[in-house]
């Protein structure tokens, strides 16, 4: 994956959704985190589109050697038709 622009970060500091959010454009592709810091502990949404080929179990673990994940939803879409649909999706867990 190759970066065209970014990173870039914005804090919002609205009441209730207290956070950051960070974005990245990569070539075909986009990655972006929002985080809510006033939440303990904080929770964050990790959108990552990519042409590339991984699996939620790589992108998972990967998040949680940055950042320590204690649990997660996670679902993978195909976008790649006039209807987008969900190809998969889970709960994963610290093991």
């Amino acid at each position: 994956m190759k970066v065209v622009a970014g990173p870039t970060s914005v804090y919002v500091n609205e009441p209730g959704n207290e956070g950051i959010t960070g974005t990245v454009t990569l070539a075909t592709s986009h990655a972006s985190i929002h985080v809510w810091d006033a939440q303990k502990p904080a929770m964050f949404q990790f959108d990552l589109y990519s042409c590339s080929d991984f699996s939620a179990k790589e992108v998972l673990g990967e998040i949680d050697n940055w950042f320590g994940l204690e649990s997660a939803y996670w679902m993978m879409i195909d976008r790649n038709k006039d209807t987008f649909f969900e190809l998969s999706s889970g709960k994963w867990l610290k093991s």
